[in-house]
């Protein structure tokens, strides 16, 4: 990718003159700490130095998530997250370092294996194009999209029929169990939103086609904005379309990143702060106690007090290294013995449903809402439907302590190369990497990554079976006539 080893190298110039300098007295950044971040620093520029699309996306991660918050708490201590209610020590910060260092070298070994075998994987193997097979079935693309493109409307006005009538859907609001098949259809179909990428990215279909296209990009941003109020949500979308450039053989020029960096400062000073005191109005005004009309003037009035500071808020929203050195501080008996996969996989099986499938003794809890509790003193009755991402590292760390977690990241390094080389269909690579690379590496849940896969899959052989029937023709027909 353009520009991302002149980023990794300049932080890591940035992290040795800090710790050249000195540690000048801070809490946390001894001289050893320092020196141990610019090690991390180091491998992060190494890692970007292979000009591999999974090795970039992998380096630009870490400088996002991890070395602009080594920065950031050097200068402004009083940023990092939890110094409320946690006590940190250099030791802990160091530990979360080398951490953060053998995660990056099992990546790099992970992929080195991967490519090391008799039948070579390079660089243009893992982006094979084919637009019109999957597992040997055929099918044309155009027709394929068009297909999904009525699913998607169709998902979309049951998602607002539910938040309207039910208050389902609504971010940080819990809802009944009897809901489950609804959220299941709709999240199916969604499992598939990069489809409009591609269309873009692609670039060579029929102006109508492209039209559609705009029109479902158009529908996902709202959702992501107005629905869940994501403050990420236009970056994630840049970071998808990324995806899709690679994977459609489109070259991922440095127009679309500088045009990436400029909605990504949109979103900082503009789209997170507002959503910021979105989401805590949605949900007065679906809980029903306030209008519409009150919380968009206290939108107006709240906005220009949160857009004083709205890097570092923004910023606190990217902090993997402040979870991960949570973690290591409390220790990762505090979260036992919901930190596991087989929790994770019985949370998403009894999602699945209306009742649960698999009886959990646990009462429906998981370690993202267990992360409040635990890091900042919440009462766990007093934040019902909150919840805190764990991300990949911390997740790693977690579910398999110090060792295991490092050989976790060098098997799913392995994995992901595998499954990228053994998957021909450009559809299916971009599933694969946003379920497993993109969603694992900031979520945190191996098993709801896997989910994704599945059910993505899923869609993609209802739109195969669809497209290539005599259905199409006759709802292709219908619309034909009504357009004209």
């Amino acid at each position: 990718m353009p520009y991302i080893r002149f980023i990794t190298s300049f932080f890591l110039l940035i992290i040795f003159f800090l710790a050249a300098f000195g540690a000048q007295n801070h809490p946390w950044f001894t001289d050893g700490v320092l020196w141990s971040a610019v090690l991390f620093a180091l491998f992060v520029c190494i890692m970007s130095l292979r000009k591999v699309f999974f090795l970039d996306m992998m380096a630009t991660f870490f400088v996002v998530f991890f070395l602009q918050r080594i920065v950031v708490i050097y200068f402004r201590p009083d940023q990092m997250s939890y110094q409320e209610y946690l006590k940190f020590s250099p030791q802990v910060f160091n530990a979360a370092i080398w951490f953060c260092i053998g995660v990056v070298i099992a990546i790099l070994g992970g992929y080195f294996l991967a490519i090391s075998h008799k039948k070579t994987i390079n660089a243009s193997e893992l982006r094979v194009i084919n637009f019109d097979k999957f597992f040997g079935i055929s099918y044309d693309f155009e027709r394929l999209f068009n297909v999904y493109s009525l699913f998607f409307y169709v998902a979309m006005i049951l998602e607002i029929f539910l938040i309207v009538k039910f208050k389902v859907g609504v971010t940080a609001l819990e809802y009944g169990r009897q809901f489950a098949p609804f959220i299941r259809i709709v999240n199916i179909v969604e499992t598939l939103y990069f489809l409009p990428l591609l269309v873009l990215a692609k670039g060579k279909f029929s102006p109508y086609t492209r039209n559609v296209a705009i029109s479902l990009v158009v529908l996902i941003l709202i959702r992501l904005i107005f629905f869940q109020t994501s403050k990420a949500g236009i970056i994630s979308l840049c970071v998808t379309f990324f995806v899709c450039q690679y994977f459609c053989g489109a070259k991922i020029s440095k127009k679309n990143v500088i045009t990436g960096f400029a909605l990504f400062i949109f979103s900082i000073f503009i789209l997170a702060p507002v959503t910021t005191i979105m989401r805590a109005s949605v949900i007065r005004m679906v809980s029903g106690s306030s209008s519409f009309g009150a919380e968009i003037l206290m939108v107006k009035n709240n906005y220009v007090l949160t857009i004083d500071k709205p890097l570092f808020s923004f910023m606190n929203r990217l902090g993997a290294f402040d979870w991960l050195v949570g973690f290591i501080n409390v220790g990762r008996d505090a979260f036992l013995p919901l930190a596991n996969v087989f929790n994770d996989f019985v949370e998403v099986v009894n999602s699945l449903v209306p009742g649960d499938l698999i009886n959990s003794p646990y009462g429906g809890m998981s370690v993202e809402k267990l992360i409040p509790h635990v890091l900042r003193g919440w009462d766990l009755g007093s934040y019902l439907g909150h919840a805190e991402l764990m991300g990949g590292v911390g997740m790693a760390y977690l579910y398999f302590g110090v060792t295991g977690g490092i050989l976790f990241f060098f098997f799913w390094s392995y994995s992901v190369i595998k499954m990228l080389k053994f998957s021909r269909s450009a559809i299916a690579k971009t599933l694969i990497f946003i379920a497993l690379v993109i969603n694992f590496f900031l979520g945190g849940s191996v098993i709801t990554s896997i989910k994704i896969i599945y059910e993505g899959l899923i869609m993609l052989f209802i739109l195969i079976f669809i497209s290539k029937g005599k259905l199409y023709k006759l709802v292709h027909d219908f619309f034909l006539r009504v357009r004209t």
